[in-house]
Order: C-alpha cells, then structure tokens, then sequence
C-alpha cells in the first residue's frame, strides 16, 4: 500500500497528532477532527468550534477556510506569499484573515491563542466574518481566477512553443 504524502492528505496525520497533544495539556479544550461528512454535518460541527483549522501545508486556503470565516471563526491555514498577494488583490483588502499557521508552528501557536483566551479568540472570529461580509465578493474572486489562471496558461503555452 503506497503510503500518500503530507500534501495529498494536507498534513491531517500531524495535525491531528498536534490536537491530541493539545487536549491532554489544557483540561478546557475539545478537539473535533472533522472528515467524511455531509456538508450539513460539517457546518454544524464547525459552528459549535472556537477555531477552525483548515489545514497548514500547502500554502493555501480551501473551502474550509472560508466556511470558517463565514462562521465567524479564527481560522488557521498556510499560505504563501502568491496566494497572500492573490487574495488581498482580489479582495481589494490590505488585510487577510486566516491566521497564516505552517504545521511546524502549529502546537506552539496554537498554545499561544488559547492562552490568550476564549474572548480574543471570539473577537477574532467575529471580525472574520465582518471581512467575509465585507471583502469576500465571489463573482469578483472568480473572475479574477479565470485571469490568473489564464495568464499562466498562456506562460506555460508560449515556453511549450520555444521547446518546439
């Protein structure tokens, strides 16, 4: 059996190694791995959670993601600096929301904001959803990815044409 990489999996066997460590330092925390779900059942679990963690190995941001933010959630992922770029550009905010966690930081940032307190990471959550509220305009985000992706398609045609 081939064993799949921390990419195609988004980090989840580390990630949830890092809650099990979590649950056991702090008594007032509860960890709820969410996968292999309806949709309905994960919103529902997500709304009943303090922070939403994505995922934090590929750079980017995913539905989850955005599911969290709607929900008014901390929200955790990676991003690079492109998707950091892309989503201020089409958000037309200076500003992103996630919480920018790569998995090797994970449990000491995550130590850190539930430190913090259940208030800051409520506030936090609820600022969130103001930006998704204000910032998140889908028909723009779209087509500003049918650009993005166009230009890269035209880079990748015109190194093609020079090979030949």
């Amino acid at each position: 059996v081939k064993k799949r990489s921390k990419w195609e999996t988004k980090g989840r066997e580390r990630t949830t190694k890092i809650l099990n460590n979590l649950s056991t330092k702090y008594n007032n925390v509860e960890i709820d791995i969410i996968f292999n779900v309806s949709l309905d059942e994960c919103i529902k679990r997500k709304s009943n959670c303090d922070i939403i963690i994505d995922e934090c190995v590929t750079g980017s941001f995913h539905r989850s993601g955005l599911e969290g933010l709607a929900l008014g959630k901390l929200t955790i992922c990676s991003l690079d600096q492109k998707v950091i770029d892309l989503l201020k550009k089409v958000s037309s905010s200076k500003t992103i929301p996630f919480y920018n966690i790569w998995i090797d930081d994970l449990e000491n940032d995550l130590c850190k904001i539930i430190n913090r307190g259940k208030s800051y990471i409520q506030n936090i959550g609820k600022n969130n959803r103001i930006w998704m509220e204000e910032y998140w305009n889908p028909k723009i985000i779209v087509k500003e990815y049918i650009n993005y992706y166009s230009e890269i398609l035209k880079e990748q045609n015109s190194l093609l044409k020079k090979k030949q």
